[in-house]
């Protein structure tokens, strides 16, 4: 844990880390909460579906645009007007559920809570990389810390959605998630002594030709005043910082110039408006399709796992299987984090991958709940070194002013390939029973092996020799 400590000694570091707790959960807790109250009023699973489906479509195609909002405006604005349009959308979708309007009026509020999800866990990482500028060598660790924070929000979250939604009543849980996105989201927005400048905040300093150092941009925004922060950047103004330098080559072989050379001139050069869309850059829609598949897989097999154990009449056995997962998940993003790695990043992306891809394919196999415990033990503990990887990889390529946007594709793709695979593993198993879910796994763990095979090349090529040896 030492390692870790570490990291969030970092200036301004903790605050926002600790606040992205809270802000995780409404996202990790409303799509059982939302599914427990539509069916816990309607009765009807399919109407529920139907919401949900709707819900998970409208934040795929919004997510992208609101992370480029969040890149070319701020956190802060765009965050808080997110956060009002979201809370009012999730109201309205309880009244309307609690006046059993019909149903296809339900996918109204739907739509707007999906288009204006905040999307937390790339804004934590997005400051992770901002505060650790001059230390790149950190990021795997701060990013592995994220990749623990998502697990433990999605093991405790959806238990507690469900909690409230069947022993308390069917909206307590969407109700829960208004007061924690209301007031986690504000509390994490309120730090904003983490929060990256702007594009425009940067090309402003860029104009000015000041190659201000990062850590005095971080002491500056810490103020209090990110527009003061841009006026005196681009005014040339003298700026003192008590932030230490980057260590030496004896400290972290990722402060050799080639590392540096990914991170510094692209921050000085960013632009004022937002470029071109970040999933046209080859490598960033190679990533994002390796991830698509795990998308498959997870969804595909969170239905599988159900399916198996009601079947083998250990239907409560399910969630614990699954919690298993999440924390085989845990634990190997810990290690992967606290370990010094020499491995270049698009080889270590490539490995996760593949031995992701590998223990997929043998969910086929399991022909007993101990049989799959095992399995689904250690395909767990691959699940957030290639999650983990993939971020790495978008966060070295993709310009700090898009580096949001960039984060969320991830997210999008993989909530895209959940609903497809929770959609075609469903109706496999309702035509030909509960081991058909798994073949879907399978399929899907054999196309991200082939995926990441061919997207070795090109991701080798786009990422810096140097800079992808992060300590």
């Amino acid at each position: 844990m030492r390692a870790y400590l570490e990291v969030l000694r970092t200036p301004h570091a903790w605050p926002f880390s600790a606040a992205g707790v809270i802000a995780r959960f409404p996202h990790a807790m409303l799509g059982i909460s939302m599914t427990l109250m539509i069916q816990g009023i309607y009765g009807r699973y399919a109407i529920a579906g139907m919401v949900s489906a709707v819900f998970t479509i409208s934040m795929a195609v919004g997510a992208p645009l609101v992370a480029r909002l969040i890149d070319t405006l701020g956190q802060r604005i765009v965050g808080r007007a997110l956060i009002v349009f979201g809370s009012l959308s999730l109201a309205a979708l309880v009244a309307l559920t609690l006046l059993r309007v019909p149903p296809v009026l339900l996918c109204l509020p739907a739509i707007g809570v999906g288009v204006t999800s905040l999307p937390v866990a790339a804004m934590c990482r997005a400051r992770w990389s901002y505060l650790l500028r001059d230390k790149p060598w950190m990021v795997t660790r701060a990013f592995s810390w994220e990749s623990v924070i998502d697990d433990v929000s999605f093991v405790l979250a959806p238990s507690i959605g469900t909690a409230l939604a069947t022993a308390v009543h069917p909206i307590g849980g969407v109700v829960c998630v208004i007061v924690l996105l209301i007031g986690g989201g504000s509390i994490f927005l309120a730090q904003r002594a983490s929060e990256p400048l702007t594009a425009r905040q940067e090309a402003e300093a860029a104009q000015a030709g000041e190659s201000t150092p990062s850590s005095a941009r971080v002491d500056l925004v810490a103020s209090g005043d990110p527009d003061l922060a841009a006026t005196t950047l681009a005014d040339g103004g003298s700026i003192a910082t008590n932030s230490p330098a980057a260590p030496s080559d004896e400290a972290g072989s990722s402060a050799s110039p080639g590392a540096n050379a990914d991170a510094t001139p692209r921050g000085a050069t960013a632009p004022a408006t937002g470029g071109r869309l970040v999933i046209l850059n080859p490598a960033v829609a190679l990533v994002c399709c390796v991830l698509f598949s795990a998308g498959l897989i997870f969804g595909a097999n969170n239905l599988s796992v159900v399916a198996f154990c009601e079947l083998h009449g250990m239907k409560w056995f399910s969630s614990i299987l699954l919690g298993v997962g999440s924390l085989a998940s845990m634990t190997g993003a810990l290690l992967y984090g606290a370990y010094s790695w020499r491995i270049p990043l698009w080889k270590r992306f490539l490995i996760f991958v593949l031995c992701f891809a590998f223990f997929g394919m043998l969910f086929p196999l399991s022909n007993s709940v101990l049989v799959l415990f095992i399995i689904n033990f250690f395909f767990g503990a691959t699940v957030s070194p290639t999650f983990i990887n993939g971020n790495m990889i978008v966060q070295q390529i993709v310009p700090p002013h898009q580096l949001t946007e960039g984060l969320t594709w991830i997210g999008t793709m993989v909530n895209v390939g959940m609903s497809v695979g929770s959609l075609v593993a469903g109706s496999l198993i309702d035509q030909f029973g509960a081991h058909a879910g798994f073949y879907v796994v399978a399929a899907a763990g054999l196309l991200g092996g082939v995926t990441v095979l061919c997207a070795t090349p090109t991701l080798r090529k786009a990422l810096p020799e140097d800079a992808s040896v992060l300590r």
